[in-house]
């Protein structure tokens, strides 16, 4: 189903499935996202081609572009991990982005 230029965008996020609102799997899609993007800054292109990264690093961060809470998180885990960010830092990171999500889209069950 798509949807029309008329449709509201919120209702759009009706759609996703609540039990997937969940803090453990975002996590885990943004240490993975972290992981490949700090690869990526200390190898460079032996860690991904030119288009790969562009890939990773364009994920845009709100459910309006993009519908998949995981993917966003992958992608906010990659820039934090290429920009060379801290464990520690990026562990308040991934909260803040949690936190944020939460109340923009006024998710429920965290």
């Amino acid at each position: 189903m798509q949807m029309s230029d008329k449709t509201d965008k919120s209702s759009a996020f009706s759609a996703i499935d609540p039990d997937r609102f969940n803090p453990v799997y975002w996590e885990s899609d943004f240490w993975l996202g972290y992981r490949r993007g700090l690869n990526r800054r200390l190898y460079g292109k032996i860690f991904g081609n030119d288009e790969e990264h562009r890939s990773w690093y364009e994920i845009p961060d709100n459910l309006e572009e993009e519908p998949s809470v995981e993917r966003i998180a992958r992608g906010v885990g990659y820039r934090i991990g290429f920009a060379g960010i801290s464990l520690e830092q990026a562990a308040g990171k991934i909260k803040e982005f949690m936190d944020n999500l939460k109340e923009k889209y006024k998710l429920k069950k965290m």
